[in-house]
């Protein structure tokens, strides 16, 4: 209840919440009807699978496994949905929406968090929720949406863990990084961040292992109890997937030129925040100029989590948005140093038509993804 009467006192908030809601009914108006493809129709097998409904010839039941053993909380919504809506397709896209509002409310305050400045995080926040990937991937027939959320979630509330030492904050972390890893692997991530700040906080030793230790070892429990029910119920393991990805990516050598190479990433991670990246440099360069040590020590705590998307044998778009959020705030940093807002709207503007033209821009350049 606090949070919701933090985001209804902060003018800011609200700001954030209401251009939000504007992103969202611009990308549904600028791209319906949303076109169905990418992993849309194992989720809707799956789901169908859970229901009981009547599948279609042809399915593949290791990628229904796959889809039940990694985002059952994302299944389990779809089909609550469904059952209300009498549509999964409905149901996905209304379930990313309401995950995209509260994503963008939370970086927010996650910004605030860090760069103590309302303009800078108010700033920070379009580059987050007007990105190509939760433009395009988040207000669709995907599930990536849930897991984004909880990465962002959780991470504020590490943040705040470390800020104001309230204790609440730390089992919070833990108690949605289990509850955000149901939706998608990337809501495991804020855990990392809390492991991360408890590393270079001014504790002893003894409690920094303590803390980390308790972290892990309640999160890892948590996993492991319901990937061993799920294995003995479906004899299919999360190893089993990741398996296959090395397999047919990483150690497939046809498929390392499309999938894992240098000029690969070079071209995610240049499409993926296109218009954001003169201007995290220039936030580079502002953040080394004023060296404020706290705000500098959180950001380098947030980095593993933060590339953590190279660890998956197959680099795309949607694996490494994980990146967004860091560049995000190093990037309206350096935009809110720039007095003018007449320059600064321009360039969040100019930032919001790349993610909506990034698709017609790699066609016509034809740099696929």
């Amino acid at each position: 209840m606090k949070f919701l009467e933090r985001i209804f006192q902060d003018r800011m908030a609200r700001q954030v919440l209401f251009w939000a809601v504007l992103s969202i009914i611009l990308s549904l108006f600028l791209r319906w009807p949303i076109g169905i493809g990418g992993d849309t129709a194992s989720y809707v097998d799956a789901v169908k699978f859970i229901t009981g409904e009547e599948m279609e010839a042809g399915f593949d039941l290791d990628q229904i496994k796959n889809r039940m053993l990694a985002a059952p909380a994302t299944l389990f919504f779809i089909s609550l949905g469904k059952m209300i809506s009498g549509s999964i397709y409905g149901s996905m896209l209304t379930m990313n929406c309401l995950f995209y509002l509260i994503m963008a409310v939370c970086f927010y305050f996650l910004a605030l968090e860090i760069l103590k400045d309302k303009r800078a995080a108010f700033i920070s926040s379009f580059f987050v929720f007007l990105n190509y990937d939760p433009v395009n991937f988040g207000i669709a027939y995907l599930t990536d949406m849930g897991g984004w959320m909880f990465f962002i979630l959780n991470s504020f509330l590490a943040v705040r863990y470390f800020i104001t030492k309230e204790k609440k904050y730390y089992w919070l972390t833990i108690l949605f990084s289990c509850f955000g890893v149901l939706f998608r692997e990337y809501g495991a991530l804020g855990l990392l961040n809390l492991t991360g700040l408890i590393f270079i906080d001014n504790k002893t030793k003894k409690e920094k292992m303590i803390e980390i230790g308790k972290a892990l070892l309640l999160f890892f429990a948590f996993l492991s109890l319901y990937h061993l029910f799920f294995y003995f119920k479906f004899d299919y393991s999360y190893f089993d997937w990741y398996r296959f990805n090395l397999e047919s990516y990483a150690f497939n050598q046809d498929s390392q030129k499309y999938y894992y190479s240098f000029l690969i990433m070079a071209k995610v991670l240049g499409w993926m925040f296109l218009a954001g990246w003169p201007m995290f440099f220039f936030g580079v360069k502002k953040i080394l100029e004023e060296m404020q040590s706290e705000r500098n020590k959180i950001l380098l705590a947030l980095l593993p989590a933060a590339i953590s998307f190279l660890v998956w044998p197959v680099l795309t778009q949607r694996i490494a948005f994980v990146f967004v959020p860091w560049l995000s705030i190093i990037a309206g940093f350096g935009l809110s140093k720039i007095k003018s807002n007449y320059l600064v709207l321009g360039w969040l503007v100019f930032y919001g038509l790349t993610a909506y033209l990034t698709d017609y821009l790699m066609r016509a350049i034809n740099i696929g993804l």
